[in-house]
């Protein structure tokens, strides 16, 4: 497996559209100026970790050279702003801008170019406010031999880029997050050192609203404008200067150059120890946290939602922080807990207003969930309080949707909203969706997952060092499951309360729909469990648990995705397949020559790279395992490939344990954006995990290859040319010579067939 943190580091530090914090504009008409905390033709860079520089932009458009950036836990968490001041005779109008920008290590041929469409600033007076149009980032690699280019989705959510009021800004975090799934890219970030390198970068933009087009330059008493680029024919050259056409007269470019220091040689920031996270980092999600609490109670929805974007993103500068390497003291990781605890302390009134605006309830939603994700990537553990407050405002959310998705009305009963929800699959599942995961009280520190790995290597497979990459993947995507079992909040008791780990193995009574059962936990990996019911018996991964209002009907219910989700006593709890021995099935995988695998945390999905561009994706079928011997170490596993057609409903391949327990491996879409393209299309599906197929009402059955393939070159020109807001295309074609249609599923990464079934 590759060292993904050392990844992010690097290119947090590399992508340095943040060489722009707080890069400043003042209007004067259709005039521009850049500032920095106030201070005209100034350019600031910051490392997010309490390091923090100016340097002089020159009539050029030239920032002056900054060395010996330290390489700290979070460097380089990138923004730049556009912020139109009170200008005098400023013109009222909406600008639309384009945006690149470039970064290339000086001596070698490593590279990054990044690419966005479409940026809006609406002038009002002195009021400035902004937006972005989800559309997709275009992204562009370079590290010797390897060239990559990739489209990433851009909300303003959670996007590289943002917009908040009238500032913009530039995430490299968020574009590490987006990247780092994507092998190839992976690899090529994994070719960029890691200190005392010298960068040059560039950024370009220009309006696209029509004649005149803002200019910008400087403010020294009158303004200069830099010198228009036309095209920035020296700023953007990969892919056959790709980028480049985009750009005409026009375009503005400000460059500049920085080094980093030696690794080793930087300071965290602040009064942080050594390898603690900065002070400063924590205080920030102090300090965005009580604004988002304030523009919660007393501003509007939009406001509210763009400062909990900030928060969020606080929160997330500090997981990146925390995975690079950092540590919290006890003392930061409560203050951590209070601040994401005041996010939450008044939310509902946000929810309360944006209920009957779907967009803006799962903008909001999704906000905080992001929130908690950051939460629990830090390795900071949720307290009660901040449980009951999610379950509190998961409740309120979900309500919402559920009387919007009954349509009833305002006044409609719980029982009349249910009625719908028993008989609409889709509104139920939007229902749902629209709640907050419920974070785990009991979240494994990068130091205990090693541990864990070792004994596990150590009890299992006598030492073998191979197995210790996909050990540990194992045990930190599971210990990554939102769900907890070890609960002891009152909320989660109640939820799970036919758990009951007298020994830590053995569960009591599981009751729903007059069934009853036994649960039981994986000792040596926790979130594994067995469900065990009169003549039904199978291994699951808890995904998720949400709290849900009593509109929500009690049952078990499979949903489009082929996950399973249990109602009960006002929670719903997500799970998936997996193998009975999960470590035993690793183990067979890197005896295969396959190290390389990862498990999804929201799909429960395996993925195995074998690189050269060729992938695998499979999920573990419903297989009744009653009768069975349900030990958590079955005594060795062997993978049995199929010989059938693949098209055939049986065709899977077989996970065979030495002690008689038999399951099966189908297959599963590898890319996570094709579901969200059928959505968007507004196209029905429903996945059997039992089979693998695909079934979409009124347009056939699809089963897709377990494998993935690099693009050709007509794949990638058919690509470019039909892809869709998702970066999906579907290409019909009869691919095995069936008579029946089959698709091309064509991304950024790859290419997997869904064949035609009967």
């Amino acid at each position: 497996m590759k060292n993904t943190s050392r990844y992010k580091t690097r290119l947090s530090q590399v992508v340095i559209a943040g060489v722009i914090s707080g890069f400043g504009v003042y209007a004067n008409a259709n005039d521009f100026t850049i500032v920095s905390s106030g201070t005209q033709g100034q350019f600031t860079l910051s490392n997010g970790s309490g390091y923090s520089t100016s340097a002089q932009v020159d009539a050029t458009g030239t920032v002056g050279t900054i060395n010996n950036i330290p390489l700290t836990d979070n460097f380089g968490i990138p923004n730049f702003a556009f912020t139109l001041g009170n200008s005098v005779g400023a013109t009222n109008k909406t600008h639309t801008f384009k945006v690149g920008v470039s970064i290339s290590e000086v001596g070698t041929n490593r590279r990054l170019e990044a690419y966005i469409a479409t940026l809006n600033l609406t002038v009002n007076g002195t009021t400035v406010t902004g937006d972005i149009p989800v559309q997709n980032l275009t992204v562009l690699a370079r590290a010797g031999s390897l060239n990559a280019t990739t489209t990433l989705n851009n909300t303003n959510a959670n996007g590289p880029y943002a917009i908040s009021g009238g500032g913009i800004s530039f995430s490299g975090s968020n574009l590490v997050n987006g990247l780092l799934p994507d092998s190839l890219f992976t690899n090529i970030l994994g070719e960029f050192n890691t200190g005392g390198n010298t960068y040059d970068y560039s950024i370009v933009i220009e309006e696209t609203t029509g004649a005149p087009k803002a200019r910008f330059g400087i403010d020294t008493g009158a303004f200069t404008s830099f010198t228009a680029a036309t095209p920035p024919n020296t700023v953007f050259d990969l892919n056959g200067n790709q980028l480049e056409a985009n750009f005409g007269a026009g375009s503005y470019r400000v460059n500049g150059r920085f080094t980093t220091a030696a690794a080793g040689s930087g300071a965290g920031g602040g009064d942080a120890p050594p390898g603690q996270v900065a002070t400063e980092t924590v205080e920030s999600t102090g300090t965005t946290a009580a604004a988002a609490n304030n523009a919660i109670v007393n501003g509007t929805a939009e406001e509210a939602q763009s400062a909990l974007n900030t928060a969020a993103s606080s929160l997330e500068t500090l997981a990146t922080a925390v995975t690079n390497g950092g540590t919290l003291s006890t003392e930061q990781q409560a203050a951590v807990q209070a601040n994401v605890q005041t996010v939450f302390s008044n939310v509902v009134t946000l929810i309360n207003k944006v209920s009957n605006n779907p967009t803006q309830l799962a903008a909001a939603v999704a906000t905080l969930n992001k929130t908690l994700d950051a939460m629990q990537k830090a390795k900071v553990p949720a307290t009660a309080a901040i449980v009951n407050s999610v379950v509190t405002a998961g409740q309120a959310s979900a309500r919402g949707e559920a009387i919007r998705q009954a349509g009833l009305g305002a006044n409609a009963t719980p029982e009349e909203i249910a009625a719908v929800l028993v008989a609409s699959p889709t509104a139920l599942e939007a229902t749902l969706r629209q709640s907050i995961r419920i974070p785990s009280n009991d979240v494994l520190t990068d130091a205990q997952i090693t541990a864990k790995t070792n004994t596990t290597i150590s009890n299992n497979f006598g030492g073998n060092t191979d197995a210790n990459p996909i050990v540990e993947a194992n045990i930190a995507a599971f210990d990554a499951s939102k769900a907890s079992v070890e609960v002891n909040t009152e909320h989660l008791r109640d939820a799970l309360s036919f758990f009951s780990f007298g020994d830590d193995r053995t569960g009591g009574a599981f009751a729903l729909d007059s069934n009853t059962g036994v649960v039981r936990k994986d000792d040596s990996l926790s979130k594994i469990l067995t469900f065990e019911f009169p003549g039904e018996a199978y291994a699951a991964y808890y995904i998720d648990v949400r709290a849900v209002p009593t509109e929500v009907p009690t049952g078990t219910r499979i949903l489009r995705d082929g996950t399973a989700v249990i109602v009960n006593r006002g929670y719903a709890m997500r799970f998936a397949p997996v193998p009975i021995d999960v470590l035993g099935f690793s183990f067979a995988v890197v005896q295969a020559g396959y190290t390389n695998m990862t498990i999804g945390v929201d799909d429960a999905a395996y993925r195995i790279d074998f690189g050269g561009g060729q992938r695998f994706a499979g999920v573990f079928a419903y297989d009744n395992l009653k009768g069975k011997t349900l030990d958590f170490n079955c005594g060795g596993t062997t993978i049995v490939e199929p010989t059938i057609a693949p098209t055939a409903a049986e065709y899977s391949f077989g996970i065979h344990c030495a002690n008689g327990v038999q399951q099966r491996m189908v297959p599963y879409m590898d890319n996570t954006s094709f579901f969200a393209s059928l959505e968007a299309a507004q196209i029905p599906y429903q996945v059997d995990r039992s089979t693998g197929i695909i079934t979409s009402e009124g347009n056939g059955r699809f089963k897709p290859s377990f494998f993935v393939s690099p693009l050709t070159a007509a794949e990638t020109a058919f690509h470019t040319a039909n892809k869709d807001a998702n970066g999906i295309a579907f290409q019909a074609i009869d691919v095995n010579g069936d008579g029946r249609i089959d698709f091309k599923v064509i991304g950024d990464n790859g290419t997997q067939v869904l064949y035609g079934v009967e």
